[in-house]
């Protein structure tokens, strides 16, 4: 149950109240985590990034950066968004929580099923982390995988990996439900080769993960056809049995999605 919210009107407050309060704190930002009934934990304290303006998209000569706290909506609706990402962040089923949820909040929650995370992994986008001695960026996909817990203020996207070919898929049960099963690819042609392609994939372990033997065995080649690129894939992954599905049907699908999105970016760009 919670007991005290906090709202530090600047960066280095929330950061040290985090500091002071440990694990018994969590930062809070669209709140469609924090306060679902999934939420892993019941947090004694929440502190509240909504004063820290974090909430702006900003384009640069280099970079894509894009504020923590600026929700999905913001995404899909702002200009300077790519559409692939403008895509993926359709997928987060529902404008009520698209309205709500945001960008640091995707990163911070760090789920497997992840609509967003995909194709940041694709893009290579990197995180701005801050915490009591400095910030400093790495790779969305190490903040992944490490299971970091350092506040992100940035998300930053090249703008040379905007200009790649890129496609994302999911399978979910219905229109309004969380996506099982979700893919991200992105990618560069010469001719008829495959150039230095970056395939994600999300509901097959325990995080978004990169496909990166699939990437090695692409490289440098035209691409196969649909039906070898689906074995390829669920030879490759390993998903879990569960109430939405048997290991089989999930290497099954992650196949055809992953197929699906390198045919898309491969043949006309995804877009």
């Amino acid at each position: 149950m919670i007991k005290e919210y906090h709202a530090p009107p600047t960066l280095a407050e929330a950061l040290a109240l985090k500091q002071r309060l440990g694990d018994a704190a969590v930062f809070l930002a669209g709140g469609t985590e924090v306060n679902s009934a999934a939420f892993p934990s019941a947090p004694a304290h929440v502190i509240s990034l909504q004063h820290l303006a974090l909430t702006a998209i900003q384009a640069t000569a280099t970079d894509l950066i894009i504020g923590a706290c600026c929700t999905i909506q913001q995404l899909v609706d702002s200009p300077a968004v790519p559409d692939i990402i403008k895509a993926a962040a359709r997928h987060i089923f529902n404008r009520n929580i698209r309205n709500m949820a945001t960008i640091g909040g995707q990163l911070g929650s760090n789920k497997s099923c992840s609509n967003l995370l995909p194709i940041l992994v694709a893009l290579d986008a990197a995180v701005d982390l801050a915490d009591p001695a400095g910030t400093h960026a790495i790779p969305a996909l190490e903040y992944i995988a490490g299971e970091r817990k350092e506040l992100i203020t940035h998300v930053r996207i090249r703008t040379s990996a905007s200009a790649r070919r890129a496609a994302v898929e999911r399978y979910a049960r219905t229109a309004n439900d969380i996506s099982i099963l979700t893919a991200a690819v992105s990618l560069a042609r010469d001719g008829d080769a495959v150039i230095s392609p970056i395939i994600a994939a999300g509901g097959v372990a325990k995080h978004v993960i990169r496909l990166a033997p699939i990437e090695r065995a692409l490289d440098g080649k035209p691409l196969p056809k649909r039906d070898a690129l689906e074995r390829l894939v669920a030879s490759r992954v390993a998903p879990i049995a569960d109430l939405r599905g048997s290991i089989e049907f999930k290497r099954h699908v992650a196949g055809v999605l992953v197929a699906k999105a390198l045919l898309r970016a491969y043949r006309d760009g995804g877009r």
